[in-house]
């Protein structure tokens, strides 16, 4: 595979970005999935695929005017990570988890960045941050913000974000609604 010009994906995240498998007897490497099963080596994996069809079928893909020869995905997955809040149970540095306080770092370590997914908000949940819902869409439209202001150097173009599922005692919800 002609890795000279990859397509970069950044997917910065908590748990479930870094691939976090809660089965300890499925577990074999730290409690991680390996990666061809965490959804990052999947995405990896059908996107050069995928791209590899093109070229089967004489289709050059391009990209700010130049032929994607790969995509490459870049994982930033941390457990417990929060979107912004400092998380007071992590000691000895409770900002350790603060996704604001480290997106940049993330960013300058994998640029260029064609394409960034942030995948947050999750663990804001936690009732030790005692957040509602609108205050976590705030946090996420903050780092968002931040991102587009300050990590314009390392991101060539786009930032996509997933949204947040979480578990109530009745089910799935969505955006405050039970599903």
């Amino acid at each position: 595979m002609d890795v000279t010009n990859p397509f970069v994906i950044l997917c910065y995240g908590d748990s479930n970005t870094w691939g976090y498998n809660p089965n300890k007897e499925e577990s074999k490497c730290n409690f991680r999935f390996q990666r061809n099963i965490r959804w990052t080596g999947i995405l990896e994996s059908i996107l050069n695929e995928w791209l590899r069809s093109q070229e089967r079928e004489g289709r050059e893909v391009m990209w700010k005017s130049q032929p994607v020869t790969c995509f490459r995905i870049e994982e930033a997955g941390l457990n417990g990570r929060t979107i912004e809040s400092n998380d007071p149970t992590v000691a000895p540095e409770p900002s350790v988890r603060n996704g604001r306080a480290h997106v940049l770092a993330a960013m300058q370590t994998c640029k260029p960045i064609d394409l960034m997914v942030v995948s947050l908000g999750t663990n804001d949940l936690k009732r030790t941050f005692d957040l509602a819902l609108h205050e976590i869409a705030a946090s996420a439209r903050r780092l968002l913000d931040y991102i587009t202001e300050y990590g314009s150097l390392c991101t060539r173009d786009r930032v996509l974000t997933l949204p947040v599922m979480y578990m109530t005692p009745g089910g799935f919800a969505k955006g405050g609604k039970l599903m």
